[in-house]
C-alpha cells in the first residue's frame, strides 16, 4: 500500500514539475521585459496618476497589484516622488512576498534611486558653478569621482550633456551606461562613430547599448559593420538592428493610435 501512496505521489510531482517550469519561464520572461525597457522609453505619469497605482498597489487582488507595480516599474522616475514611490512598492513587495513584485521592487528602487541622488547631485553643482561642474567632475575625475555626475547629467536636461555623456559613459561604465538609457536616442549618433573606431570587446559594448537608444538612422552604419564583423560581433549588431526596429514600429503604431 506505501509503494502504492509513493507511486501515486510520484507521478502527481511529475505532472506538477513542468508546470511550474512554465510558470517560472513565464515569470522571468515578463520581469526581464521591463527589465530592457530602458529610462528615456518609460511613460512620464502625471500625479494623479501616481495616486492611482500607488492606491492600486495595495488591493487584495493579486493582478492588480502586479500590474500596478509593473506600471509603477515603467514609469520615468522623478525625484520628488522617489522616496514615496520605493517605500510603497518595497513593502507591497515585503508583505506579499510575491516574485514579481520584488523583483519590480528592486527595479524600481535603483532606477528611482538614481532620479534623487542626480537631484542632490545637480544642487550641488548649482552651489559651485553649475554644468560645468559635473563636466570637470567627469572629464578630470577618477571612475568613483565620475558616476554621480554622468547620471546627473544624463537628467539635468542640459543639451551638452549628451556630448558629454556619450563621449565620457566607459569612464565609469556602469553609471555611464545607465546614464545613456536615461538620455537614450540623442546619444545615438556618438555612439555609432564609436562603434567604428571601438575595439572588439568595445563593439560588442557599443552594439548592445545601440540595441536600447539606436533609431533607423544609425541602421546602415551598423549593418556596414556587421558585414565585416566576425560571427558573434555580427549577430550582436544584427540583433540590436532588430531591437530598434521593433521599437521604432512600436513608435509608429503609438503616434498612430494616439491621432
Amino acid at each position: 500500500m506505501s509503494r502504492f501512496i509513493l507511486l501515486v505521489a510520484v507521478m502527481y510531482c511529475s505532472l506538477l514539475i513542468p508546470v511550474a517550469c512554465n510558470a517560472q519561464s513565464e515569470l522571468l520572461k515578463r520581469i526581464k521585459a521591463v527589465q530592457n525597457v530602458p529610462v528615456w522609453y518609460r511613460a512620464q505619469r502625471s500625479n494623479t496618476e501616481l495616486r492611482r497605482l500607488l492606491k492600486q498597489l495595495h488591493s487584495s487582488d493579486k493582478e492588480e497589484m502586479q500590474d500596478a507595480i509593473e506600471l509603477l516599474a515603467l514609469t520615468r522616475p522623478t525625484a520628488t516622488a522617489a522616496d514615496l514611490i520605493t517605500e510603497q512598492t518595497n513593502a507591497v513587495a515585503r508583505k506579499t512576498r510575491d516574485k514579481f513584485a520584488t523583483a519590480m521592487a528592486f527595479e524600481i528602487k535603483h532606477a528611482w534611486g538614481d532620479a534623487k541622488l542626480a537631484a542632490q547631485t545637480l544642487q550641488l553643482a548649482q552651489r559651485n558653478g553649475g554644468f560645468r561642474y559635473l563636466e570637470q567632475a567627469i572629464v578630470r575625475g577618477n571612475a568613483s569621482q565620475a558616476s554621480g555626475p554622468l547620471i546627473a547629467a544624463a537628467y539635468s536636461g542640459n543639451k551638452q550633456a549628451e556630448r558629454l555623456v556619450a563621449r565620457y559613459w566607459n569612464k565609469s561604465r556602469i553609471p555611464g551606461k545607465r546614464a545613456i538609457l536615461i538620455i537614450g536616442p540623442p546619444v545615438a549618433p556618438e555612439l555609432a562613430a564609436q562603434l567604428k573606431s571601438a575595439d572588439r570587446s568595445g563593439q560588442m559594448e557599443v552594439a548592445g547599448l545601440l540595441a536600447k537608444v539606436g533609431t533607423e538612422k544609425q541602421i546602415p552604419t551598423m549593418e556596414s559593420i556587421a558585414s565585416k564583423a566576425d560571427p558573434n560581433l555580427r549577430r550582436r549588431i544584427d540583433e540590436a538592428v532588430q531591437e530598434i526596429k521593433a521599437r521604432e514600429a512600436e513608435m509608429s503604431s503609438k503616434k498612430a493610435k494616439s491621432k
